[in-house]
């Protein structure tokens, strides 16, 4: 009963939001179509034409931030051998593109040789999620920014922290920050989606997430995910064969 007054209330905010989020995109984009209509300037056209691409991405984001969600809610977890190297790897080309463009060092360690084990698109989701937000919400009036990940393998559990000299999160944000479309800044133009789906992630993986963050220095995230009942599942997996 719990979970479906959850799922339901969910719902209703998804239903109200998710039409908010993809209407306003939209509306913006015919406007700018209008504009361009109406103009014969080369570098006015161009700025139009930048405007509707960055609306487009925008929507993009939505609407895979939307499927992760999904895919989480539905698919079984996978536990695996993670291969950090080739993972960090694929992260770090993701992200590539938005951290240089905004002046930000990613220190992403590859070269981790714990043997863990998780499922690894929801890994992938979680760190993506993290690490993009630390790098969207840089601090500009630093000259050096960065974001740092580090991971290991302590007591049962996988520790990742992931931290950041951005602008940090205000005191009393800090406990909304995982509700869903809860924006914690007006600099954000994402759904505010990104980080409830890492805790609906985290709680299919039995994991926790900790944030620690000043305002004007910067914010870590702490994230915990057992080992003890993979490693045993692994076990099995391994006798069945």
């Amino acid at each position: 009963n719990e979970e479906l007054e959850k799922a339901n209330k969910e719902l209703d905010r998804f239903v109200y939001s998710a039409s908010h989020d993809m209407r306003a995109p939209l509306s913006t984009l015919q406007g700018l179509l209008n504009l361009a209509n109406l103009s014969s300037d080369i570098e006015e056209l161009q700025g139009y034409h930048q405007m509707m691409s960055n609306r487009i991405k925008t929507m993009e984001g939505f609407i895979k931030e939307v499927t992760d969600y999904s895919r989480n809610s539905r698919l079984q977890i996978e536990w695996k051998k993670i291969e950090w190297a080739e993972l960090s790897k694929e992260i770090q080309s993701d992200l590539e593109f938005i951290a240089s463009k905004n002046g930000v060092k990613l220190d992403f360690p590859s070269d981790v040789t714990s043997e863990f084990f998780c499922d690894r698109q929801r890994l992938k989701v979680i760190l993506n999620n993290l690490i993009e937000n630390a790098i969207k919400y840089h601090d500009k009036n630093k000259n050096s920014r960065f974001v740092r990940v580090k991971m290991e393998n302590s007591d049962g559990e996988i520790i990742i922290r992931i931290s950041d000299n951005g602008i940090g999160i205000k005191s009393e944000y800090q406990e909304k920050i995982y509700d869903m479309f809860f924006r914690a800044t007006e600099r954000s133009d994402g759904s505010g989606l990104g980080l409830y789906i890492v805790i609906e992630t985290l709680e299919k993986l039995n994991g926790s997430i900790t944030c620690y963050s000043d305002e004007g220095i910067g914010t870590k995230f702490e994230v915990r995910i057992p080992q003890k009942k993979v490693l045993l599942q692994n076990d099995i997996i391994k006798q069945a064969s």
